[in-house]
């Protein structure tokens, strides 16, 4: 069976944010398969992961401004019990389907996690100093920057068949992680993915 190439294309909204505005602007990523069947994804910890993408090398910031790349936080690394395949576990939320010919749609806040007020890099929040970036947290106003799609992240588990097909029912004994079911051996074709300008302002 060929593997099917995946198009990802980026948007926010807007594309200029101002620290005034109380709340960061949005990313979004539709995604596409060429397959002709339902594939899925596990994305914990990818550029699909709402909670940690925007933490470590999922995305590029370039500062245009400058020339320079932007130094982006880096994740935190944390230990946990292995990742679980069962229906209604908290760890459903990481699987995603893509169905044939169908766009799916990704999206979240592009910052200001946990309600909080983004803020302009040499801020203080928490009796802390920003000095780099979380999506639009610790950007300099007056800047224009590009947000690119890293490389590392397109590589990902992935499996033949939709998040039903893979999860299993709470009652089933054994096979209930992630571990036991083993990903396609082939990585998937990713096509070239644009980047998306954007400004801050103050």
């Amino acid at each position: 069976m060929a593997v099917p190439e995946i198009c990802i294309k980026l948007s926010l909204s807007p594309t200029t944010h101002h620290f005034s505005n109380p709340t960061a602007p949005e990313l979004s990523l539709t995604v596409t398969s060429n397959a002709d069947q339902p594939l899925t994804f596990f994305t914990r910890g990818t550029l699909f992961d709402p909670r940690l993408s925007l933490r470590g090398d999922c995305f590029v910031i370039t500062d245009l401004t400058t020339g320079f790349e932007v130094e982006q936080t880096p994740r935190l690394c944390t230990k946990r019990g292995a990742f679980k395949r069962v229906r209604g576990c908290d760890d459903e939320k990481h699987f995603l389907t893509i169905e044939p010919g169908l766009p799916t749609f990704v999206s979240f806040s592009f910052g200001g996690a946990n309600g909080l007020r983004p803020v302009p890099r040499g801020s203080e929040r928490n009796e802390r100093v920003i000095d780099t970036a979380k999506g639009v947290d610790g950007l300099r106003p007056g800047h224009r920057y590009r947000l690119d799609v890293a490389e590392k992240p397109l590589r990902l588990w992935w499996h033949w068949g939709s998040k039903d097909d893979i999860l299993v029912d709470r009652k089933d004994v054994g096979n209930r992680t992630l571990d036991s079911l083993e990903p396609e051996k082939a990585s998937l074709r990713f096509a070239p993915v644009d980047g998306v300008e954007f400004s801050i302002e103050k």
